[in-house]
């Protein structure tokens, strides 16, 4: 299966058009399946690091400091097979006088056997505003462990 395709079912299974958000060049988002980065879009001030590993990523989210995002940052993580695994360590810095937000998806439509683990750290810099949003899509059969 392509990552187009990959992606469509993600957003998808979350109710949202894919083609509608990537139009938005004023959204910023980043894209992941299983341990994949299969899409970045980036806006000013907005730098992300990410690298595959084994069962997961491992990314850094920076906001230089003094920029101020308009939009939330839209990161979708997912697996569209029914079992596996997906380790996060995602690490956010917000410079000095920055504000940004992030809504996360997380997404694992026909989850039977799906264990999502996150470990995340935040550096919030003088005078930064921050704000985070994470909703879960699940299957009809369960089977997802969130830890």
């Amino acid at each position: 299966m392509s990552d187009r395709s990959l992606l469509e079912q993600l957003y998808q299974s979350i109710g949202v058009n894919p083609h509608d958000l990537w139009g938005r060049l004023d959204v910023a988002r980043i894209e992941i399946h299983a341990n994949r980065v299969l899409g970045v879009h980036l806006v000013p001030g907005l730098e992300v690091e990410a690298e595959s590993r084994a069962e997961g990523i491992a990314a850094t989210i920076a906001v230089r400091p003094g920029t101020r995002l308009e939009h939330p940052v839209q990161v979708c993580f997912g697996m569209i097979p029914d079992n596996g695994v997906q380790q996060i360590e995602l690490r956010i810095e917000i410079g000095a006088d920055a504000r940004a937000g992030v809504v996360a998806h997380c997404t694992f439509p026909n989850a039977r056997n799906i264990r999502h683990e996150m470990n995340a750290a935040l550096e919030i810099g003088p005078g930064a505003e921050y704000a985070y949003f994470e909703r879960h899509v699940h299957g009809a059969e369960g089977g997802v462990l969130v830890i």
